[in-house]
């Protein structure tokens, strides 16, 4: 069953088309990762789907009564609640169920049992909401919540602290923590991994690849896309290209028709070429007129294919051209506070010269 349907839709921004003519369809329970250049139109694709963007043209459906969640690349603008407020809100539905069941139970130990008319009409929707909330997992609403927030790396004390004190990663991660517990019909995830730690970041690609609904993922952890999605949305200039598989199989896909279009053309440059050599060389006379002009003819006609895009490639020279000595830092029991709060105590360590070191840890263990 198709959840969403994209036809032909346009965006532009000013005299700079972003969108031109982008189509595509997304099944029920589909998880998709949306992949293209910086500036492509990514993020503005997400948008005209959230409803945050109007398109200049195209129609964007969706499925009668479907839900969206989108979660943007900047921090939203958070207020004074708390974080635990703040997810108890994205389980709103759930939680009117329960105040529900709790009204109900009320009733029914106050009904007289003469009234066995309202009686019995308070117990069948007493069982009808019970199951509807069992169904939905309306019983573990708590340890759900805490099961979300501690896997994106909150701990039990964040639950209780303002939001407006926390990060810009902080902020990213609890709204991310809001829609994965309200969990939409259609999920969309702007660079979801920028603000995990890499044990965050496994929790998520654990409960991702569970998740029952429609994704759409723009990340440019390829290996991220491997692990989760089954189908790949290629966004360039304008357009949209669709491709069965993870990353790495669309990477392989890729790369075969770059290098069937790189030879399509360098063969139709070579026949061009050819052609116009043929007609600057014509002789004089009247058939070789007719013969430059025929093969003038043919090229008018000849639809120019594009060379492909070169793929844009990055070195790094790690070489030393100068003198150093052996030991190029040193740390001997260095410790750093916030207050009283301590963040590292009597770290020692070196880095020796040609040494490449990688420096990981949970957010907020005093990497930076």
């Amino acid at each position: 069953m198709t959840l969403l349907s994209i036809s032909e839709l346009h965006k532009s921004f000013g005299d700079r088309p972003v969108l031109t003519g982008v189509s595509f369809q997304l099944r029920t329970g589909e998880k998709v990762g949306l992949i293209g250049p910086n500036g492509s139109g990514k993020t503005t694709l997400l948008r005209a789907i959230a409803g945050e963007l109007p398109a200049d043209s195209g129609e964007v459906r969706l499925s009668k009564q479907a839900g969206v969640g989108y979660l943007p690349q900047k921090p939203p603008v958070m207020g004074g609640e708390t974080l635990r407020r703040h997810l108890e809100r994205a389980q709103k539905p759930l939680r009117k169920l329960e105040i529900e069941i709790s009204r109900l139970e009320r009733e029914i130990s106050s009904c007289p049992p003469a009234e066995s008319t309202r009686l019995n009409r308070l117990l069948d929707r007493y069982g009808k909401i019970s199951v509807q909330f069992q169904q939905q997992g309306g019983y573990e609403l708590e340890s759900r919540l805490q099961w979300v927030a501690l896997g994106l790396g909150f701990s039990h004390s964040d639950l209780d602290r303002e939001l407006s004190r926390f990060s810009g990663g902080e902020k990213t991660r609890a709204q991310l923590a809001a829609l994965l517990l309200q969990a939409p019909d259609l999920l969309m995830l702007d660079e979801p991994t920028n603000y995990l730690d890499q044990q965050g970041l496994e929790w998520l690609e654990r409960y991702l690849i569970d998740w029952p609904r429609s994704l759409i993922i723009v990340t440019h952890d390829r290996f991220f896309l491997d692990t989760v999605v089954g189908r790949i949305l290629f966004l360039d200039r304008g357009s949209v290209k669709s491709y069965p598989g993870n990353y790495s199989s669309f990477y392989s896909l890729r790369e075969q028709e770059r290098l069937t279009q790189a030879r399509a053309y360098t063969r139709q440059q070579k026949l061009i070429q050819k052609e116009e050599k043929l007609i600057r060389e014509a002789k004089a006379d009247e058939r070789s007129k007719r013969q430059a002009s025929s093969r003038q003819k043919r090229l008018q006609r000849i639809t120019p294919l594009e060379l492909p895009e070169r793929k844009a490639g990055f070195r790094l020279d790690f070489n030393f051209r100068g003198r150093s000595g052996r030991r190029v830092i040193e740390f001997q029991g260095v410790t750093k506070r916030f207050g009283v709060r301590p963040l590292f105590e009597n770290i020692s360590f070196e880095v020796r010269w040609g040494d490449r070191v990688a420096l990981i840890g949970p957010n907020g263990a005093g990497k930076t």
